[in-house]
């Protein structure tokens, strides 16, 4: 059985030194990140280097900085360095001078909001990680990078992007041509073309939805897949057990 996605880790970018998020790493895909003592250093952006320092002395939260750090995979045989780049800030606090806040853009190696199955074709792979890579500084480029793993899946089924007349089909009538095959999946997908239409219009991404988005996306590829992939192990199992009771 698949796992949800653990959305805390996900949906609110912004974090602060005493609540760090839970991030795997996407290179062994078990252990977590670690955060060293000093993982970061950041600078003042062009308006706050050029202002007055005792200015942000008395309001820090006006202060704009640009991060760069690096995140430690905690498995010892992988130690795998993901670089991050991002914004940071201050917020006020009452009892003491600031904290420290910071939004990560970019990752590299991108993060993997899930496992990605050994299974999956590795153009679709690609895609899947093109929309990782996105998902912190462009969730709409995300969303559409979704889209595209999806036109990939149908069309590596066996569903035609041309009518017979040489039309362009749309990817609406060819994901439900595809749902006539596969009925159980075709909710599933086309939720996930409508999350990634999402991403060409002018009101942005919603988070939630591009999460749900990747949920269905990763149990499609689990029921295409890795389902297959097995029963075809397990078949070919079967037939080796009945043929050499057939000998005997």
């Amino acid at each position: 059985m698949l796992n949800e996605i653990n959305r805390n880790s996900w949906v609110n970018f912004k974090f602060i030194p005493s609540k760090k998020p839970n991030w795997v790493c996407p290179t062994c895909g078990v252990y977590s990140l670690r955060f060293e003592d000093e993982w970061f250093k950041r600078k003042p952006n062009s308006v706050t280097a050029k202002e007055n320092p005792k200015y942000f002395r008395n309001f820090p939260e006006k202060a704009k900085y640009q991060f760069t750090g690096f995140l430690n995979c905690e498995n010892p045989s992988c130690r795998e360095n993901v670089a991050v780049v991002g914004i940071s800030g201050n917020f006020p606090e009452f009892s003491k001078r600031h904290t420290t806040y910071f939004i990560p853009k970019f990752f590299y190696p991108p993060l993997q909001i899930f496992p990605i199955s050994e299974k999956c074709p590795k153009e679709l792979e690609e895609h899947i990680r093109r929309s990782f890579s996105h998902y912190f500084n462009d969730p709409a480029a995300a969303a559409n990078a979704l889209r595209t793993a999806i036109e990939f899946i149908i069309s590596e089924q066996g569903i035609a992007k041309f009518c017979e007349k040489g039309k362009l089909k749309s990817l609406h009538s060819r994901l439900e041509e595809f749902g006539r095959e596969r009925p159980e999946l075709s909710d599933f997908l086309i939720a996930t073309k409508w999350v990634g239409n999402a991403g060409s219009h002018m009101e942005g991404v919603d988070i939630n939805k591009l999460l749900d988005g990747y949920e269905f996306l990763q149990h499609c590829i689990h029921e295409i897949y890795d389902k297959v992939e097995r029963e075809s192990e397990l078949r070919a199992k079967a037939k080796k057990i009945i043929n050499s009771q057939r000998r005997t």
